[in-house]
């Protein structure tokens, strides 16, 4: 049973268990192969539960981090963080030299961000760290993985002021049933680290779900989801000995009894067939509650499962708790986490809204307050 007594006075929060983190970090080091590292993805606010906060509590967990922007990078170092941190996305020319720091690694995906960050290095006399990115069949960013180019990479490599450490591609669908795309993505960057003829390059393919579904060919994973006890696919195995690091939880603000026939929220969606106990809870959409959720999701209230009636408003919802006795105002909600017994995964919120993990998670706005655990 969580301790709510540091929460007693806000109206919604995202709880967020570092403790746990730290013991999914010990888990994955458990079905690794021996010596192989652990980037952490913090980006996006490592998935809205605080990146600087989580960055710090795992510093002595995980080898190095990865996040998306520069400006992501620049808040950890600037926080304190002494790990190397890779910025895996795109970095405006007018602002690359900040990328210059020896702490910082930079993703070259092209001849052209190749030939920006070598000027760049060039101008400022330094030397910048690099991990060359591959697409090996998400068509997003990096060198393709043919012949053509592998030699645009090996160009990238002999350019001045560039110190190519490593090499790193993305998974497309190992979170699925049918991994045969990731097994043929998998070959496909075996194949262009051999090409690359050197040695001593840090390769890494595997995320979350293709450090569980595939077997581990790198140096190095990088761990998201499942860094914060959470995985996106139907078919996962040992997800078990992930624990989910976070919970969303609210308020009730108010308890009162319609009579049948009574409609609840905009547009009428929903109407009461009984006399029914309506609780209105203190959270909405701006609170990252998605309305997909509206008259089919579901809350805790008490270690009970309750329905949520009528349409989601930006700042409260309402839910039927007619069949829980003696709920008042002020008792607490949650949409997703543990309470009395009973959880609800931020995978089983998804699924009601219509959506995936990612997306929910990086949809808590900072009006929700972050009250972290185990720290």
């Amino acid at each position: 049973m969580i301790d709510f007594t540091q929460s007693a006075m806000l109206r919604t929060w995202l709880e967020v268990d570092v403790a746990a983190m730290r013991a999914n970090c010990a888990s994955m080091r458990e079905m690794l192969p021996e010596g192989t590292k652990i980037m952490a993805v913090v980006k996006a606010d490592a998935y809205c539960h605080g990146a600087l906060r989580v960055a710090k509590a795992l510093s002595n967990n995980v080898d190095c981090f990865a996040v998306a922007s520069l400006d992501e990078a620049v808040e950890l170092q600037d926080g304190g963080v002494e790990q190397d941190i890779l910025v895996m996305g795109y970095i405006p020319p007018s602002v690359i030299e900040r990328a210059l720091d020896e702490r910082i690694i930079t993703a070259v995906y092209s001849l052209e961000t190749a030939y920006a960050l070598s000027r760049a290095a060039e101008k400022a006399g330094k030397t910048a760290r690099v991990h060359l990115a591959v697409d090996t069949g998400m068509s997003r960013l990096g060198f393709l993985s043919d012949s053509k180019g592998c030699e645009q990479a090996k160009t990238a490599m002999k350019m001045p002021g560039l110190n190519v450490e490593g090499v790193f591609s993305h998974l497309a669908s190992a979170d699925e049933e049918d991994l045969s795309f990731a097994q043929k993505q998998q070959a496909r960057f075996s194949d262009f680290v051999k090409q690359m003829e050197m040695q001593g390059l840090t390769s890494h393919l595997h995320n979350s779900a293709g450090a569980l579904s595939l077997e581990a060919q790198f140096p190095m994973v990088r761990t998201g989801l499942l860094l914060y006890g959470l995985h996106s696919g139907e078919v996962i195995p040992d997800s078990a000995k992930f624990k989910q690091a976070s919970a969303l939880r609210t308020r009730i603000a108010s308890v009162k009894s319609i009579p049948p026939g009574t409609s609840v929220g905009y547009g009428q969606s929903w109407i009461s067939n009984r006399t029914t106990m309506v609780a209105t809870l203190a959270a909405g959409y701006a609170d990252g509650v998605p309305r997909g959720m509206s008259n089919v999701g579901w809350v805790i209230i008490n270690g009970r499962r309750v329905p949520i009636v009528g349409r989601i408003c930006m700042d409260m919802c309402m839910v039927d708790v007619t069949d829980i006795p003696s709920v008042k105002e002020g008792d607490i909600a949650t949409f997703f986490g543990r309470d009395n017994g009973m959880t609800i995964y931020v995978s089983d919120m998804a699924k009601m809204a219509g959506t995936i993990p990612h997306e929910l998670l990086c949809g808590i706005p900072s009006r929700v307050t972050r009250v972290y655990l185990g720290e």
